[in-house]
Parts: structure tokens; sequence; C-alpha cells
């Protein structure tokens, strides 16, 4: 096992693609959620804090399975998925903000949130899986290292979406299901929109505060340590999960050979 105190950057910066399993829960958090983190996010900035501590996630590098480590380093998420995709819910927001106003620099500012949303070109130019039925703006399918984050199946459509909007769009213009990944998008849009009041700079001192001063703790195991039991302890405090989330969880981290995993899942679980 191994701890590393990592901010939004560290977490992001890097090529990276980190993975929620097919049997984790979807995407839970609501309103209380995201108003907490909110004000974490604004008594940061406004108190000029150099860090926040936003708790810990659980993860395992699976780079070099099939024997193929390639450019980008992939943790599979043990626990910690709800906060991870807020991170990312949050950065999209904060890019389609600063596209969408008519700011001198705002492609600069804006690429910086993007490099912490996808991996650059030249760390997916030799990757060649796609997800299929996902296409960009032009139609070409869109490689799945591109994205920094994976969430489950039932989660991925709706945030690829955030991933992927045009210049200038927003959810509403492009997708009229209702998801909780979007509701947290406008939830934050709508946060950062009115508290900067179209002030770049203070957009941009926003943005960096996110980035610089946001910190987790993350715990990345190896094949020896016992993920069942570090994933109770872990949440044995927080949102509480329910007795199934306990059994599925149970089930599938016993499970280490991830093919068999994933057979198992669609196989028998996923009816439930």
């Amino acid at each position: 096992m191994q701890v590393d105190q990592k901010t939004i950057n560290t977490l992001f910066k890097n090529p990276v693609q980190y993975e929620i399993p097919i049997y984790q829960r979807r995407y839970v958090w609501d309103t209380r959620d995201w108003m907490t983190l909110w004000t974490n996010i604004k008594d940061n900035f406004e108190n000029k804090s150099d860090s926040h501590f936003t708790g810990a996630i659980v993860t395992r590098d699976v780079s070099e399975e099939n024997g193929n480590r390639g450019t980008i380093n992939r943790f599979e998420i043990i626990d910690g998925q709800q906060r991870l995709t807020t991170f990312q819910i949050i950065l999209c927001a904060f890019k389609s903000i600063i596209e969408s106003e008519d700011y001198e620099d705002k492609y600069r500012l804006a690429n910086r949130a993007d490099k912490h949303i996808k991996n650059q070109p030249s760390a997916v130019k030799d990757e060649t899986q796609f997800i299929e039925g996902d296409f960009d703006q032009e139609g070409r399918p869109v490689k799945r290292s591109v994205y920094k984050l994976l969430p489950t199946d039932y989660d991925s459509s709706a945030f690829r979406t955030l991933v992927k909007l045009d210049k200038g769009s927003t959810i509403e213009d492009v997708d009229n299901i209702r998801h909780s990944i979007h509701d947290a998008y406008i939830y934050f849009r709508n946060k950062i929109k009115d508290y900067v009041q179209e002030d770049y700079e203070m957009l941009s001192q926003l943005l960096n505060s996110f980035i610089q001063h946001f910190q987790v703790a993350q715990i990345n195991l190896d094949l020896t340590d016992r993920s069942q039991e570090i994933f109770l302890s872990i949440n044995a405090t927080g949102r509480r999960l329910s007795e199934f989330d306990y059994l599925r969880n149970y089930i599938f981290l016993r499970t280490s050979d991830r093919e068999e995993r994933d057979s198992l899942y669609f196989d028998h679980w996923h009816k439930f």
C-alpha cells in the first residue's frame, strides 16, 4: 500500500485514467453534497488557504495489466468515485463558463481546465481502443484513453456528453435527458457564474485555487492488500452504503481477475 497526498492538479495533470469498475454504484451525490463542496471551494478561495483536504480515494494501479504500461497511468477506483466524478464535473463547468464569455485570454484558461479533463493527443496517439457509439462533433470515433475518468456504464454517456460540449454550448442545448451528473454540472456552473459575475481575473483565480489547493489522500493498493477490509473501514463514516452495496462490493472485490469479474457481473449480477 502506498499513500500520497494529491491535489486536483497532481491527480489529473499528467496522462492518467481512473476507471470506475462496472460493479460500483452509480453517481449518487445530490444537492446536499454539492452544497458542502461548493462552500468549501468558496471558503478556501476567500480565505486564501494553501490547502483543503477533502478525504481519501482508494485505487489499484492496473497500468501493467496485459504486460503493457504505455504512456498513460491507469488506476481502478476501489473507493472515492463520487468525489472524483464531482471534481471532473466541476472542471467541465469551469471550462464551459470560460468558453462562453468573450474573454481576451479565454482559450489559454479553458485549455488549462481541459488538460485536467482529457488526455492530450500525444498521450493517446498509439492507443487503439474505442468506446462503442462514442463520436466527436465531426463524427469521428473517440479513443477510450482520451478520458481521464471512465465512469460506470450507467453514468458513462452522461459524463462524456459534458466532456465533449462544444465551445459555448450548455448541457441543455445538447441533451434533454435528466441525469444526476448533468444536474451536478448545472449546479456548479450556476454557482461559479453567479459568484464571479463575469470577472475574468476572479474566475482564473478561483480555478487556480480549486486545482492547486484541493487535496485528497490517494491510497494505492497492490495485489497483497486486502481491498475489502480497507473499503469497509473507509465507508464506516460518511454517506452510508446500503446492505446491497456492501454485498455487491464484497463479492466483486474478492474477484481479482478483471475479465472474470466483468463476466461474473454481466452473466449473473447485472439483472439485479
